[in-house]
């Protein structure tokens, strides 16, 4: 098998309802590039409904468990695919507990960390309208828990996006400034040399 050189991954990280789908979406469409995107909901749907309780979210403590097997097995694939050669987008809830995965997947792959917040009214408000197409039984998923902020806990980002005041254009415009900036991307490296200190 030929050796190729890995592709990168740009990996939007942030709560539910906060923006990372549509932007992930936009992003996708608007590089010359080609990426291959797959988000965690879409390998999640590999799942029934039943054995997938998903009416408390990815960080409640019944689901906890199963989240993160199924964590560890879609960073794997991503890994698989960068390191067959493709650039990846895709999306990410990164908590303090489950930081060692991300960084264990991606090592040695060029990764690109975009941060993607809210206020909790405007997630609130989003999810609320999701719900009852794109959620378990049509049931939001409570937001007013710690991991909401824990999300970010991790450190700095590469780009970090406000999706309350930026709009969908400009966040793929900013995404595709610090993709043609020169130099690697460093918020990931920081976060790997953080966890050897």
């Amino acid at each position: 098998m030929r050796s190729r050189a890995p592709g990168r991954v740009i990996l939007l990280n942030g709560a539910p309802s906060c923006g990372k789908t549509t932007i992930a979406r936009a992003l996708w469409n608007a590089l010359d590039e080609p990426y291959w995107y797959h988000s965690l909901d879409e390998f999640r749907q590999g799942y029934t409904e039943r054995a997938w309780d998903r009416t408390r979210g990815p960080w409640s403590a019944g689901n906890r468990e199963l989240f993160n097997m199924l964590v560890e097995g879609f960073l794997r694939s991503v890994r698989a695919m960068a390191l067959s050669g493709h650039n990846v987008i895709t999306e990410s809830v990164i908590l303090p507990m489950n930081i060692d995965l991300y960084r264990d997947a991606l090592e040695g792959i060029d990764v690109l960390v975009v941060g993607v917040r809210c206020p909790i009214e405007v997630a609130e408000q989003r999810e609320r309208a999701r719900a009852p197409s794109e959620r378990h039984l049509g049931v939001p998923i409570p937001l007013r828990v710690a991991e909401f902020d824990l999300v970010h806990a991790n450190g700095p980002y590469d780009v970090e996006l406000d999706t309350s005041v930026t709009s969908v254009d400009d966040a793929v415009v900013a995404i595709r400034a610090r993709l043609a900036r020169d130099g690697a991307p460093q918020a990931f490296d920081a976060w790997r040399q953080r966890a050897t200190s």
